[in-house]
């Protein structure tokens, strides 16, 4: 349940989450419809169960508008302190998914810490390396407007690197080492069509590899069948 609630929070967090939709939750409706984005993605993912864990649910719902409520109290008065907000929004977050999950392991039978569908882990190792990486990036820099143009210019083809890097080890360490040929070729494919600090090219390679390392291992210690 807990890493199930996780991918929800991300997903929710960030594929779901526009500019537009940033800019508006810092007033009451805009967070009204951000929290309810989170509530639709947690109850699709946890159907099979809601019966049982929608109180839980709906607990984190209310949790997180508290939080995104504190979030944008900080912004108000300290508007500088956008990434130490950042960090401690997403800490606050993902301590109190392990709050829930905690109440809820007591409470109840299911496996909560355990992993019963390996999707789950493979695409949260995926969102982590690609949408929430860019995401990230783009926050890092967000006093240095050079740097976040060439970030929001290059996005979807270094995105395509780090979906490739990561697919490939994933499938190299599930089947055969084979299925990672093909990155050698598509990479520099996608490298050829952008304009970017080289260096880049180190986390576009390293993030995903290293995500997807961490994720088999997640997987060793939590999947139970």
């Amino acid at each position: 349940m807990f890493w199930t609630l996780l991918l929800a929070d991300i997903i929710a967090d960030y594929p779901l989450q526009s500019d537009r939709l940033v800019v508006a939750k810092k007033r009451l409706p805009g967070l009204v419809i951000h929290v309810a984005i989170h509530w639709v993605v947690m109850t699709l993912l946890l159907w099979s169960v809601l019966a049982i864990v929608w109180p839980y649910i709906l607990a984190i719902v209310a949790i997180h508008f508290a939080i995104d409520s504190f979030k944008n109290y900080l912004g108000r008065i300290r508007p500088h302190w956008v990434i130490n907000t950042y960090l401690l929004d997403q800490l606050l977050h993902v301590t109190s998914l392990v709050l829930v999950s905690a109440l809820m392991a007591q409470s109840t039978e299911l496996p909560v810490w355990q992993i019963t569908k390996p999707w789950v882990a493979y695409a949260l190792g995926l969102l982590l390396a690609t949408h929430v990486w860019f995401v990230t990036e783009r926050i890092l820099y967000y006093r240095n407007d050079e740097q976040k143009t060439k970030i929001n210019a290059t996005m979807w083809p270094r995105i395509g690197v780090r979906l490739v890097v990561y697919l490939s080890i994933v499938a190299a360490s599930l089947f055969s080492w084979l299925l990672a040929l093909p990155a050698i070729i598509i990479i520099p494919l996608l490298y050829g069509r952008v304009n970017y600090p080289r260096w880049w090219s180190l986390l576009d390679i390293g993030v995903p590899a290293i995500s997807a390392l961490i994720v088999r291992l997640i997987l060793a210690i939590y999947f139970v069948r």
